[in-house]
């Protein structure tokens, strides 16, 4: 037993997981448990590497500038 936490290293200690953020599809829910993963959770840009960052903000910029382009090629 640790003097830290007071839990023996085999001792249950509740899931606070689930707290964290609500589930997106409950049916999925064992899948993401088994995985590892748990539940999803959203994308902070500023932790990821610089590269990964302007890949990522460039295919945002992508995807926003096909939408606009396909508004508009419909009214011209």
């Amino acid at each position: 037993m640790s003097e830290e936490n007071k839990n023996h290293e085999t001792q249950h200690i509740a899931d606070y997981s689930e707290l964290e953020s609500p589930q997106i599809n409950s049916m999925i829910e064992e899948a993401q448990r088994s995985e590892g993963g748990g539940p999803p959770k959203k994308v902070n840009f500023k932790s990821m590497p610089k590269p990964i960052r302007i890949f990522g903000y460039f295919f945002i910029v992508v995807m926003i500038l096909m939408v606009v382009f396909a508004i508009l090629s419909n009214y011209f």
